[in-house]
């Protein structure tokens, strides 16, 4: 499989929101096992009327298994959560690498004999644009280089 910019970007989105939510999975599993909180008074059993009060082992079974029901939900939603963030990522990076593979297209049209095709990329002003504004400088030059019939580039003979 060839590592294109897509992939590489998509895996580093994918990774940074996995280990994000392995972190809060971890935190909130932590913070329920160890709330500084209080937890709800239990209900005391009774007995024909009489309150008994319910023994601390029975207490700790259902909040034992409160808390590897809650690991295994969150668990299970990080797992959805990191395939959705995978497809969302590789479509986020196909948008942010699109002017790029117009770029591309548009530089595999110009020849020797069409230097006149510009890419004139539009829309924000950042580093897409500045590469693609250079390119255009760069192709100015060739252009008026090859019409005055100038000298052959440095390196090169005539």
């Amino acid at each position: 499989m060839r590592r294109t910019v897509r992939l590489r970007l998509t895996l580093l989105y994918s990774g940074l929101f996995l280990v994000a939510g392995v972190l809060l999975v971890a935190l909130i599993y932590f913070l329920v096992e160890h709330s500084p909180f209080p937890g709800p008074p239990a209900a005391p059993a009774s007995l024909g009327g009489l309150d008994l009060p319910v023994p601390v082992s029975q207490l700790e079974e259902p909040r034992a298994e409160n808390l590897r029901r809650l690991l295994v939900n969150s668990l299970i939603a990080l797992a959805v959560m990191a395939f959705a963030s995978m497809l969302l990522g590789w479509l986020m990076a196909g948008r942010a690498l699109r002017p790029l593979a117009d770029m591309t297209t548009t530089v595999r049209r110009i020849t020797a004999d069409r230097l006149d095709r510009r890419l004139a990329a539009s829309g924000p002003d950042d580093e897409l644009k500045e590469l693609a504004d250079t390119f255009d400088e760069l192709l100015d030059r060739l252009e008026a280089a090859f019409t005055a019939g100038g000298p052959p580039p440095p390196g090169r003979r005539a």
